[in-house]
């Protein structure tokens, strides 16, 4: 009888998860077993709402916590945040917008649905194997702060779950005007990023009833979803939540932030009827009452392709701030382990942008006056010459990554600086399967597919080789165990702490090896005093 009742007893989590129902703070969630990869036994929970929707009054403002009781049918994708390009427009004409809009390029679903009521979280996890109480990635999605959605395949945390033992989560978040208006007399303007931290409150909340540990959850995002990273350490001091931390990609000063002055919200009000900055606070009520849509058309119609940054973080000395190399010198950011890094070619998506965009770039605060000059004459050889683009990208190299690899550095440095443990990485595999041009080397965004293992869920590129399996695998298991152990997790790997003055550089992917090697910091970052890092 008793060996019956241990039996019954030792089922009871396979029973659990197979009907994949939780209660939460915001009803019962019932997901589904996770369609990919094939017998990965992974629970998968999509669509969850954190947040109320912010349509009417709550349009252009902090988001308010979801006030439902479910029950919640956690079995697809919520819909997509409004992206800040109309795809429809004739002044996006010659965008490529699976670079641009992360659509198809990084593997967007077609047909998606946006909307507004797009505040949702999506989680991932194996509870019947491994840690009961599991380490948690919670995932942030890059775009410029104007466009990206959890839905993107590439995105989708089955695989990392399933090998890794751990939960990985992603957030929705609003992006442009939408998410960052900068419009006189509001409240906040940084209401992504008060989305990203509901978020994250919210699965403080509810990731142990997922089998997740509430004091285990490493932040990671790429892009703005690094920048993203970064700039939570600086605003959640007195209330973390947060263990360890991975920004990919980007971190304060190599994204600039937005002035509070920011005179687009005057541009785009007068593109949709509101009047412009003549009719001043008014223009608030009249582009709440605007269809989203048409708010949509009007920020394409009047940035064209620059739309993904015409909006973005704004100094508000809340959330934001106008001093981070003071803040940094000072330590005034959480202090938790800490990995940031970049990749070797960077600016490889520029062909995709386009020399419009380059000016674009400059004249919203982008990219500094002189880098962008400089860009736009290399492209110009690029375009008019017969020089290739193997040869114009070398030329490029250094003033695009000089600033993000740059950034990442005194990034690092200010946590070991504090005593932190901090790593810095480089990435430079390059893979046939990911080459979306020829001799594009290791483009922006590409580390992606890699670390959620999902490169090969893009037919049309290719299986993976045996030595990127390996690679995929390694890359994996290294963000999986600083979540599980972010002090001592990488050591055990022989990741070297970060020391500006050594061989401490992480190469992930050099020369196309699995395993990582080690470069010398100087001589990578030989340009850093010329722009003041």
């Amino acid at each position: 009888m008793l060996l019956h009742l241990l039996a019954a007893l030792s089922v009871a989590p396979f029973l659990a998860a197979a009907q994949a129902t939780v209660e939460t703070t915001v009803g019962t969630v019932k997901g589904r077993l996770a369609p990919w990869p094939a017998s990965s036994n992974v629970s998968e929970y999509l669509g969850i709402p954190y947040a109320e929707p912010p349509i009417g009054k709550l349009r252009f403002a902090a988001p308010q916590p979801f006030k439902g009781k479910g029950p919640i049918a956690g079995t697809d994708f919520g819909a997509g945040c409004i992206q800040g390009l109309d795809p429809n427009s004739a002044n996006t004409e010659g965008t490529d917008f699976g670079v641009l809009g992360y659509g198809e390029g990084m593997g967007g679903v077609k047909g998606r649905n946006y909307s507004e009521d797009c505040l949702t979280l999506n989680i991932w996890t194996k509870p019947e194997g491994g840690e009961k109480s599991k380490a948690v990635l919670v995932w942030i999605y890059g775009g410029a702060f104007g466009a990206g959605d959890t839905a993107a395949p590439f995105y989708n945390g089955a695989r990392f779950a399933a090998e890794q033992d751990v939960i990985v989560a992603s957030i929705n978040y609003r992006l442009n005007v939408f998410g960052f208006p900068a419009a006189p007399g509001l409240q906040d303007v940084n209401l992504g990023l008060l989305d990203q931290r509901l978020a994250i409150e919210w699965l403080r909340d509810n990731i142990a009833k997922f089998g997740g540990d509430p004091k285990r959850m490493t932040l990671f995002g790429e892009s703005a979803g690094g920048a993203s990273v970064d700039y939570y350490t600086y605003a959640w001091t007195k209330d973390p939540i947060i263990n360890s931390f991975i920004a990919q990609s980007g971190v304060t000063g190599a994204i600039p932030v937005t002035p509070a002055n920011n005179p687009n919200w005057w541009t785009l009000t007068e593109k949709a009827g509101c009047g412009g900055k003549p009719n001043g606070l008014r223009t608030v009520d009249c582009m709440r009452d605007l269809p989203a849509l048409d708010i949509q058309k009007a920020l394409t119609s009047a940035a064209g392709p620059m739309a993904l940054t015409f909006f973005g973080p704004t100094v508000d000395n809340k959330v934001v701030f106008n001093d981070y190399a003071v803040r940094r010198k000072a330590g005034n950011f959480i202090k938790r382990p800490f990995i940031a890094g970049n990749t070797d070619h960077e600016a490889g998506l520029l062909t995709g942008l386009g020399l419009g965009t380059l000016r674009g770039v400059k004249k919203n605060g982008g990219i500094p006056g002189a880098y962008a000059e400089e860009l736009i004459k290399y492209v110009n050889s690029y375009r008019y010459s017969n020089g290739t683009f193997g040869s114009i990208l070398s030329s490029l190299m250094p003033l695009i990554d000089s600033s993000i690899g740059c950034a990442s550095s005194s990034a690092v440095s200010a946590r070991r600086a504090q005593g932190i443990p901090a790593w810095r990485y480089l990435w430079m595999g390059t893979w046939p399967n990911q080459a979306i041009y020829p001799d594009i080397g290791a483009y922006h965004s590409i580390d992606c597919p890699i670390v959620f293992g999902t490169v090969e869920r893009n037919d049309k590129q290719g299986k993976n080789t045996p030595e990127e399996e390996k690679f995929v695998k390694n890359v994996m298991t290294a963000w999986a165990t600083f979540a599980k152990d972010s002090e001592k997790g990488l050591v055990g790997l022989g990741w070297p702490l970060y020391d500006n003055k050594g061989t401490t550089l992480v190469r992930l992917g050099y020369q196309n090896q699995s395993t990582p090697s080690f470069g010398s910091v100087p001589e990578y970052d030989r340009l850093c005093p010329l722009i003041g890092l």
